[in-house]
């Protein structure tokens, strides 16, 4: 602190008495309203940072755990997030304005600074955790980054603060949010006062210093760290600043309305200097404070003629003056010619070029083959994944009815589901609201199986698994005995969470070997080596299933879980430009809103393994190598590794099984992209289901039926598997 200061000017003691008194205003807000500390706690349970604990979970998967709060609660959640901005911000505007008096800053900015974290806070919690609805906010973000470029490119530091304080109260996480304007209005407290980073400190006497972090905060009063003391008959009161500054403006404008063209070819001779120097001294004598702006006329070098300009001599940077947006919309005559506009427009092309570069057509010629023997069938095998959102009428499910018209007409008919049986969260507590619909969701499956006299077997799903929330095994074991108590012989397969395998013989010629592949994927708690499974190690279990498969004999084994080993659509990997370019569809179809560059940011991620339920990601790759070691240490590798998860249909060939069936559509209308790999058989994107005839003689006949709105079966695709 200078000697013409005080204790209580000092910025300082300022900044710390505010947030002394916020702490204090905060305290007793918690001991006297101890509901509304309860009320945003329920609120940060909805958030990302509260759902998102475990990588397993996707973000839009993430709000169905939110907490449901009255309208009015929302209201005063609202208000209180904004108003932790606005608190939170309004000592970073006035550290700005104090480090900038000098230089002049825009009143514009520091509005900004205000008015954004209110308003990124009520946005955040908008989109709450909606992974294509915050990509929205970004690319409203980026086109007003386009559109308004900052007079001063060191006030974007301030503009990302606010932003971030924003995003932090969005979430309530006030801890966050605080930490970072303490930090930050200290920091740039100490920077502006301790002169750090001036090179220019050895010619403090010929030269007017550089002010410290000049590059971040602009201009300021020397001497001493205090203000400047002003020269002989030249009075530095409010309304005098209030004159220097206006005269300072309208000189920099000057210089760039009449200098700055000349100022691009200014080179490095002695002219300039000699300019610099002749405006420094008269600076000194009359006491100006715009000594540092030199004569527009003074070193100029005329644009032709290379000559003039000493050899080697760049354009300093500085100098290297951009034209601005308006004025070459202008010289364009409407045509817009920005670099950032034709970044992004380049940028755009090359990943709708990526994206549908690999892409064949999912299906160009569907394939047919004779159909099998009614009298030779051993056994006729339903495959059907992911249908636990079931229309809501009972028995209204166009897919449900077509498998109990097609199961009721095959002989020695089984259905297999496989996984996903109840959307979103699966079988709740009996105490719990949405218990009853997922009731009505299983019991319309378990009639397709009593109507149709079929044996029944249930996989778990990643969404049987409580939405792969930590209680997803009590979840799993709900489902099971819920399934148990219809009676007609439908169970769950492998029992009580474990990973399995759980071994089923059906009729004289098949194996069916059946796997709770979320297990190895799950997070929260699950069957360990104390529970009472008979495999519940990642090893137990590989062994366990080596030896399934070489006691099979002569029968042909079907894997059933609910995650394939390889697929062409979205788990995969595998977007199309529409995902790139349009990414809200996946939301709701109708959302035609282009979000180029910002729309990638989404299937990239998803497609470098961001979720543990896509095949890229870590998790996932662990377990297909495991099960691919005990495929391989089989006599003969299982026919079929049949799946859900994906909401497609697919036939894929060549992997460490014969064939991986993908049969996710169990939904009607409930369909993703898919895009054919070199090893597909068969891919579409329409709702339906898979039916494998095994004959007597170990010969099987896939057919895969396509269902329409009325219910009506059409078989799209046939082929003989052996």
């Amino acid at each position: 602190m200078d000697s013409g200061g005080s204790a209580r000017t000092s910025p300082y003691v300022k900044l710390a008495a505010y947030y002394l008194l916020l702490g204090l205003a905060v305290w007793l807000l918690i001991t006297f309203a101890p509901g509304t500390a309860q009320l945003l706690e329920r609120f940060r349970e909805t958030t990302v940072l509260g759902t998102v604990g475990s990588r397993s979970r996707l973000v839009e998967e993430a709000s169905a755990a939110a907490v449901a709060l009255s309208q009015g609660q929302w209201a005063l959640v609202t208000f209180l997030s904004m108003l932790t901005a606005l608190l939170l911000v309004l000592p970073v505007s006035w550290v700005y304005m104090l480090t900038k008096q000098r230089s002049g800053y825009d009143q514009s900015v520091v509005q900004t600074v205000i008015i954004l974290p209110m308003t990124v806070a009520a946005t955040v919690i908008l989109v709450q955790n909606s992974l294509a609805l915050a990509f929205t906010l970004a690319a409203i973000v980026a086109a007003v980054r386009f559109r308004n470029t900052l007079k001063d490119t060191k006030d974007a530091v301030y503009i990302f603060l606010a932003l971030a304080v924003g995003v932090a109260a969005g979430v309530f996480s006030p801890t966050v949010a605080a930490v970072m304007s303490i930090m930050f209005n200290i920091v740039v407290l100490a920077l502006w006062e301790l002169n750090v980073g001036n090179i220019y400190a050895d010619q403090r006497g010929r030269v007017p210093a550089l002010a410290p972090a000049e590059g971040l905060l602009g201009l300021r009063a020397r001497g001493g760290g205090g203000p400047r003391r002003p020269a002989a008959g030249v009075r530095h009161g409010p309304r005098r600043r209030q004159e220097r500054g206006a005269l300072q403006r309208h000189a920099a404008r000057a210089y760039d309305t009449a200098g700055s063209g000349a100022a691009r070819h200014r080179g490095a001779a002695a002219g300039s200097g000699a300019a610099l120097a002749v405006g420094r001294n008269r600076a000194r004598r009359a006491g100006s404070i715009v000594a540092g702006i030199p004569d527009p006329a003074a070193g100029r070098v005329p644009a032709g003629d290379p000559a003039r300009r000493p050899e080697g001599a760049r354009h300093p940077p500085h100098r290297r003056r951009r034209v601005p947006f308006a004025a070459r919309l202008e010289e364009t005559k409407g045509r817009v010619r920005s670099p950032a506009w034709r970044f992004a427009a380049l940028a755009t092309l090359g990943i709708g070029v990526q994206a549908c570069g690999p892409a064949r057509p999912a299906n160009a010629a569907p394939g047919t083959a004779p159909p099998a023997p009614p009298a030779e069938i051993d056994v006729s095998l339903f495959l059907i994944g992911d249908a636990g959102a079931p229309a809501a009428p009972p028995d209204s499910e166009p897919v449900l009815m077509a498998l109990r018209v097609a199961a009721s007409a095959a002989p020695h008919p089984v259905i297999v589901f496989l996984g996903d049986n109840v959307y979103p969260d699966g079988m709740p507590d009996s105490a719990a609201p949405k218990r009853r619909a997922a009731e009505r969701v299983l019991t319309q499956q378990l009639r397709v199986l009593q109507a149709s006299g079929a044996g029944g077997f249930f996989v778990p799903g990643n969404h049987d698994w409580d939405g792969m929330h930590p209680g997803g095994w009590d979840a799993i074991r709900r489902q099971e005995r819920f399934i148990a108590a219809a009676g007609g012989g439908a169970v769950l397969l492998p029992a009580g969470g474990c990973p399995g395998p759980a071994v089923v013989d059906l009729g004289d010629v098949v194996r069916l070997v059946a796997l709770d592949s979320q297990w190895w994927l799950q997070d929260g708690p699950k069957p360990g080596p104390t529970s009472s499974c008979p495999a519940a190690t990642e090893g137990a279990v590989i062994d366990s299933l080596r030896a399934a498969l070489r006691a099979a004999g002569k029968r042909v084994v079907v894997v059933a879980a609910h995650h394939p080993p390889a697929s062409g659509g979205v788990h995969g990997g595998h977007f199309g430009w529409q995902d790139h370019i349009f990414p809200l569809r996946n939301i709701k179809s109708w959302l035609w809103i282009p979000l180029p560059v910002i729309g990638s940011v989404y299937p990239v991620a998803r497609a470098e393994g961001i979720s543990s339920q896509d095949i890229p990601s870590r998790a996932y790759t662990r377990m297909r190598v495991a099960f691919d070691s005990a495929f391989a240490g089989a006599p003969a590798p299982p026919l079929i590794y049949a799946a859900g998860h994906e909401h497609t249909l697919q036939v894929i060939a060549g992997t460490s099984t014969r064939y991986v069936l993908v049969s996710g559509t169990g939904t009607f209308g409930h369909i993703e992209r898919v895009t054919a790999l070199d090893s597909t058989r068969f891919a579409r994107s329409a709702s339906g289901f898979m039916r494998v005839e095994f004959l007597r003689d170990g010969r099987a006949r896939l057919g895969v039926m396509i269902i329409d709105r009325a219910g009506s079966a059409t078989e799209e695709f046939g082929l003989w598997l052996n």
